[in-house]
């Protein structure tokens, strides 16, 4: 279906079927669409309920719910329609407008975000992109494949990972300590992969022992009893107990210990024994003879403005001290032969696939036990510093292993695969077993642009999207009045700023990527402390931001985002910007943000945004119904008290920026806590009625 025009009053405005993309969102949580996997980026927007905002912003508030899933099904065409995203992150809103043929403008400050989005967007021709990878790779292999191999009874083996942990010496006796949280490697259902406590023997037990005698040196070693506990380190010879963070210096204080190994298609693990450890030294020295030939980046890994202190406080001071000798040597060569080959866009992939390969291939990475697989760095949203770690073979095995070249290379081209052969994810009740199943249904639509280099091929030359690397606090390049769609995500108040994660793997790119914006990291709207001088400083670069969409969005366009906090400050700096700006909210309704995924939850972990909406031109909206709203997000869409308040907090948003009741500035905070007990008093009558049933 063609659209051309944002309707006077939108089904966006009047209901879109709030629980159904919901639950599709919730599917999408947990296995997003490829073409979003082609490089790692944090907290994404899901596509699913993007592209239900994008339709429901054109479609009329006449449009009924069966109607709504009959186009959201069908291929769109929105080309005459032009979408802003002032924060554009991972871009799934610029990438889903574009699916629909939309002009896109993307903004961030962030170089790495700009740079992803592009290369989501930007056609990939696969003819000789994938002989250029094979010959980088047959290349590389030729100079470190000798130092991911490990002989067993005299057969030698690909290394799929390497195992380390901490080593130091007892203040009290000068033992040497070994820091370990447990003595397994690995489990399944059925098996136990176990290390001896005294002299690192692997040994295959049954998965219900709890303790074992070592064959080799004939010790015991209880297996779920290590020395280490929350920080604190046990020396097993005086029962001394230490703090491990005052005795790391970084990669240098880990000790190679133990090995996972492919053979014959299946893993099978091992103690590192002496050849193993000359391996490394042999690769360390190697490292050491050409590290200045290497394009090793040399920056200095600067301090958190959220006050978080890892990974420097455990001795990782630069970005190349998260890595290992064996590591920089294997990626500075990969990163030498990709610089070398002269066509750029085939020189644009490789980066993208290197760049993405990278959280895999640290001295931040650990194992997950119970899966058998290396989990990467910010798996959660922060550096994390592992007791033990995984060391991964960075080219790649035959067949086996996570996040190595040849796996991130061959993730991009089905990411770009599924540009080409789009669809969308259905859901049914499966009466049998009484479940959910899934169905992918092709649209027609595909992903591709023709990227704009400037403001002036965007506009003059006629090209379908631009990618500006700045702060959206100043938009001058983009025209006045000609956006039908802002659709955005702005930062969370103190929530973490991205861009000091997004960091680790700018410093390998920035020399080589044209976009290249240095002072991110000063730079970011973000709200950095607890004082009030932060707070305004926060509260003017946002207003500043909504004021610039303001003359940017048309009189009939819509501005759309997403935000969700459980601190009233939050809300209170929100709603004097929207204030400030000018702007009125149509329609406030919450929407799923995450999948079911339990690695990221807790109780307080909110789950559901608020999709707020904003037009230029006043329009009567009546006083919000809290206990209805409330009580439909209760017993229909099941939210915890946390979402809850975050909702609460939104519907209060609503009323003091259209100057609903009495409000003054100064009293914005009682304003819009008044009233949030109704969320207890609706929680605990839905207990009551659910303990009758």
């Amino acid at each position: 279906m063609k659209f051309e025009i944002i309707p006077e009053r939108t089904l966006l405005e009047d209901g879109i079927p709030i629980k159904a993309i919901s639950d599709l969102a919730k599917i999408e949580g947990n296995s997003k669409k490829p073409v979003y996997s082609i490089h790692k980026w944090w907290a994404r927007r899901l596509s699913s309920v993007v592209r239900g905002i994008i339709l429901g912003a054109v479609l009329p508030d006449s449009t009924t719910e069966e109607q709504f899933w009959d186009i959201y099904y069908q291929q769109n065409i929105l080309d005459n329609i032009t979408v802003l995203d002032t924060f554009m992150g991972g871009g799934t809103c610029v990438v889903e407008a574009r699916k629909m043929g939309a002009h896109v403008i993307g903004v961030d400050i962030d170089p790495l975000a700009c740079f992803i989005t592009k290369k989501e967007v930007e056609s990939l021709e696969r003819k000789g992109l994938e002989d250029v990878f094979t010959q980088i790779l047959l290349t590389v292999e030729k100079q470190v494949n000798k130092y991911y191999l490990t002989k067993v009874n005299e057969i030698i083996y690909e290394v799929i990972n390497f195992f380390w942990a901490y080593e130091f010496k007892c203040d009290n006796c000068m033992e040497n300590i070994i820091t370990q949280p447990h003595y397994y490697l690995a489990k399944d259902s059925k098996i136990i992969t176990v290390f001896c406590k005294h002299c690192g023997e692997v040994h295959e037990l049954p998965v219900n022992r709890k303790r074992f005698r070592c064959t080799k040196c004939n010790k015991t070693t209880d297996i779920y009893n290590g020395n280490y506990n929350n920080g604190r380190v046990k020396c097993c010879k005086c029962g001394e107990s230490h703090t491990l963070i005052k005795h790391v210096k970084g990669a240098r204080s880990l000790k190679l210990f133990a090995i996972e190994y492919l053979t014959e298609g299946t893993r099978k693990y091992k103690k590192a024994d002496e050849s193993d450890i000359f391996l490394f030294d042999e690769a360390k020295k190697s490292y050491t003879k050409v590290f200045e030939e290497l394009p090793i980046p040399d920056d200095i890994i600067p301090n958190s403005r959220s006050g978080e202190t890892r990974p420097q406080s455990h001795g990782y001071l630069f970005y190349k001290d998260l890595f290992n000798s064996r590591q920089l040597l294997s990626l500075g060569l990969l990163l030498k032969e990709i610089l070398s080959v002269d066509n750029h866009k085939f020189k644009e992939w490789l980066l993208l696939a290197f760049s993405d390969c990278l959280a895999a291939n640290n001295m931040l990475c650990c194992y997950a036990y119970g899966y058998k697989k290396l989990t990467p760095l910010f798996g959660i949203h922060a550096y994390t510093v592992p007791v033990r770690v995984a060391e991964n073979n960075v080219l790649g095995t035959k067949s086996l292993g996570r996040g190595s070249f040849k796996k991130t290379f061959s993730k991009m081209l089905k990411g770009k695969q599924y540009c080409d052969e789009t669809y969308e994810v259905t859901l049914s009740q499966d009466g049998k077993k009484d479940k959910l199943t899934t169905q992918k249904i092709k649209t027609g639509e595909k992903i591709s642009a023709d990227i704009a280099k400037d403001a002036k091929g965007f506009y003059i030359e006629k090209r379908q999207a631009l990618f500006l690397n700045q702060s959206s606090v100043d938009l001058n390049v983009i025209n006045n009045n000609s956006i039908e769609i802002i659709l955005t995500d702005p930062p969370y108040y103190d929530n973490l700023a991205y861009s000091e994660l997004s960091a680790f793997y700018f410093a390998w790119l920035k020399k080589h990527i044209s976009f290249n914006d240095s002072d991110q990291h000063n730079n970011s709207i973000f709200m950095k402390g607890n004082d009030l001088a932060e707070y305004k400083a926060y509260v003017k670069q946002l207003s500043e931001v909504f004021r610039q969409c303001y003359k940017k969005l048309k009189s009939t366009g819509i501005m759309i985002f997403s935000f969700h906090h459980n601190k009233i400050e939050a809300w209170t700096a929100l709603a004097k910007a929207i204030k400030n700006s000018g702007f009125c909210i149509t329609k406030v309704f919450p929407i799923r943000s995450e999948g079911n995924s339990a690695y990221h939850s807790s109780e307080k972990s909110i789950k559901w945004d608020s999709i707020i909406i904003l037009r230029k031109e006043k329009i009567l909206v009546d006083k919000t119904q809290y206990y209805d709203e409330i009580e439909f997000c209760v017993n229909e869409l099941d939210m915890k008290e946390c979402d809850l308040i975050s909702f609460y907090l939104s519907l209060k948003l609503q009323d003091y920026v259209n100057n609903i009741g009495e409000l003054q500035d100064d009293n914005i905070n009682v304003f819009l806590n008044k009233g949030i007990s109704i969320i207890s008093e609706i929680i605990i009558a839905k207990e009551k009625r659910d303990a009758k049933n």
